[in-house]
């Protein structure tokens, strides 16, 4: 095989990700925020988007309660865990 049939067989196989994530059906990603959505997640979201993903958000917003975070864990996500490919979470609530 010479050296221009192997760059093009190459770049075939750098491209398939691309191609897979392209024809793929979109993420479903459970989005576990303490205070909403700020820059933070607002970055997370660009860059999927940035790199070729589609992605379905479902947001879980705390609104800073420790209460209200353990029953959106226990009521809703923990029955639907397999519903989602990820789940995002950033920054622990600060300790007492």
């Amino acid at each position: 095989m010479n050296r221009s049939a192997v760059l093009r067989l190459l770049t075939l196989v750098l491209m398939l990700p691309a191609s897979f994530v392209a024809l793929a059906e979109p993420l479903q990603i459970a989005m576990i925020l303490w205070r909403g959505n700020t820059a933070a997640e607002a970055g997370f979201k660009q860059t999927l988007s940035e790199q070729g993903y589609q992605a379905k958000y479902h947001d879980f917003d705390a609104q800073q309660s420790r209460d209200r975070l353990a029953g959106l864990l226990r009521e809703q996500l923990l029955p639907a865990l397999s519903n989602y490919d990820y789940i995002y979470c950033f920054g622990p609530p600060r300790p007492r």
